[in-house]
C-alpha cells in the first residue's frame, strides 16, 4: 500500500523510501526538483556585478563635454545638463521647459520643504525708547 510508513517514518512506495533521486549537474533530482540542501545557483551572483539602476546612475553622473548657450564647451554630468536645459527652456517661456522644470523640482522634493518662519526683529532698548516716544507723541496729537 502506498500510504505505508517504513521503520524510519518515511512515507511512500518501498522503492523510493530512504533513497535520494539521482542528481544532475544542476543539483536537481530525476523528478526535476532540487535535492535537499541544494539550490540551482551554486555559484551565486558574480562579484561586482551591477544592476541596471547602478549602470544608469553611473552613466548619468559621468562627466561629459557639452556646448553651452554661447557655443562654449563645458564639462558636466548628463543630469546637470538636463537640468540646465530645462531651466533655460523654462526661462524662454516654453511650455515643455516649464513642465520639465516643474517635474524635476517635484522629483527633487523642492516643493516639499516647509518655508522657514519669518524671524521677528528684536528691538534694542534704545530703539524701544524711541518707538515709545514716537507713539506717545502721536497719541498726544490725537488727544489735543
Amino acid at each position: 500500500m502506498a500510504d505505508d510508513f517504513d521503520e524510519d517514518g518515511e512515507q511512500g512506495p518501498p522503492e523510493r523510501r530512504g533513497s535520494q533521486p539521482e542528481s544532475d549537474p544542476a543539483g536537481r533530482g530525476s523528478n526535476g526538483r532540487f535535492l535537499k540542501g541544494r539550490s540551482g545557483n551554486r555559484k551565486g551572483r558574480p562579484p561586482k556585478s551591477r544592476n541596471v539602476k547602478t549602470i544608469l546612475a553611473e552613466a548619468l553622473n559621468r562627466p561629459r563635454r557639452f556646448r553651452g548657450e554661447h557655443g562654449k564647451e563645458t564639462t558636466m554630468s548628463a543630469v546637470e545638463a538636463f537640468i540646465e536645459k530645462a531651466i533655460t527652456d523654462a526661462l524662454k517661456s516654453t511650455v515643455r521647459g516649464g513642465e520639465r522644470l516643474t517635474a524635476l523640482m517635484k522629483a527633487g522634493g523642492y516643493f516639499d520643504q516647509p518655508a522657514e518662519p519669518e524671524k521677528k526683529a528684536e528691538l534694542t532698548p534704545e530703539e524701544q525708547a524711541i518707538l515709545a516716544r514716537f507713539l506717545k507723541a502721536i497719541k498726544d496729537e490725537d488727544e489735543g
